[in-house]
């Protein structure tokens, strides 16, 4: 297999140049497409296929489409620090050398290198990534038209989706999504910047604009006092698209059991982070999530996630917007069903 790396860094450009990508894949009609993001050498957008012809002709557009530009020190060295983090999640050797805005890079990528990214099965991986590629060129139009309030309704929507995978329902499913963004809220607190930026940030995070609470409104009577959800065909092909990735990591998980060391762990927890959130310490020393770790229904919901979580900045979904979408779909969750995640760790956790 092959893979092109498309380097753009600007992200109004790169919003404007993925909507116009999906556009031409769709009239190309190009077939058995990965798309994906990369960090190694620079942020990409990274397109895998068998077809060596296909993505050079996928290069040629983008050449004609996103000019070349030298990054500055600044840029650079941000970029270093990205392709670094990542390579330690990843376990991968870092490319240090950053490369233009502008530039790709054609190159060949093996079974042993996606199975050690994805920590699964090479066909299976394979499987999952084309039918988010299919997905998002399926809904692509339709994205792209909606405001920012609707983008936001639907990013709450998905989030939801992927919660009400797990077989105890979204209330349960939502735990991770609250780990997630007390984490993020820890690293905002810690993060060296001005009091007014981390202040802006905070304000982001923990308040709505009238747009924003109408669409949280609009998601509270769609997903929470009916299911009028089900009509929409962006939920509904996501939800064919998650219902056949959650058969391909619930069918594989025996023959995949190898990976499932390689994840991190609420036991790993506190080697990894300095600096835990009051939700993190009463977490990650709970013996029953420590333990929930390793439960078969746990370790797919962690794939399930990977699917939203991979899929948002592909949409343009910055991450600060990504963490207010999960903590409001925690949020609401929670009210809705009686339930507050710390306050019941104050209490001491009664299971998942």
């Amino acid at each position: 297999m092959y893979k092109l790396n498309m380097y753009i860094y600007d992200p109004h450009k790169r919003n404007e140049f993925f909507s116009l990508l999906l556009g031409y894949l769709s009239k190309e009609k190009m077939e058995d497409l990965i798309i994906d993001k990369s960090w190694q050498g620079g942020y990409s957008i990274q397109i895998m296929s068998d077809n060596l012809k296909t993505l050079r002709k996928i290069e040629g557009f983008f050449k004609l489409k996103v000019k070349h530009r030298s990054l500055t020190q600044y840029e650079v060295e941000k970029q270093k620090i990205l392709s670094r983090k990542l390579s330690f999640m990843e376990e991968t050797e870092p490319i240090m050398d950053v490369f233009s805005e502008g530039e790709s890079i054609v190159s060949e990528v093996n079974r042993e290198q996606i199975e050690k990214k994805y920590k699964f099965d090479y066909n299976s991986i394979i499987s999952s990534l084309r039918a988010r590629t299919n997905y998002m060129l399926k809904s692509s139009g339709l994205w792209v038209e909606k405001t920012e309030a609707e983008r936001y309704y639907y990013c709450l929507g998905l989030a939801y989706i992927i919660a009400d995978t797990y077989p105890e329902g979204a209330l349960y499913g939502s735990f991770s999504y609250r780990s997630n963004f007390e984490y993020y809220k820890k690293q905002l607190e810690l993060l060296n910047i001005s009091e007014d930026k981390r202040k802006k940030y905070f304000g982001y995070l923990n308040n709505s604009s009238d747009h924003e609470v109408e669409a949280e409104n609009l998601f509270v009577y769609n997903f929470l006092d009916s299911k009028d959800y089900l009509n929409d065909y962006i939920f509904e092909s996501f939800i064919e698209y998650i219902n056949y990735c959650y058969s391909i990591f619930s069918d594989g998980f025996k023959e995949n059991e190898k990976f499932y060391g390689e994840l991190y762990t609420a036991s790993t927890f506190f080697e990894r982070v300095s600096n835990p959130s009051e939700f993190h310490n009463m977490a990650y020393t709970d013996e029953k999530i420590i333990k929930l770790y390793n439960e078969r229904q746990f370790i797919i919901h962690r794939y399930m996630l990977a699917q939203l979580y991979s899929l948002f900045p592909l949409l343009g979904i910055k991450n600060i917007k990504k963490q207010k979408v999960l903590g409001k779909v925690t949020e609401l969750l929670e009210e809705r069903n009686g339930v507050n995640w710390l306050e019941k760790l104050r209490g001491k956790f009664n299971g998942v």
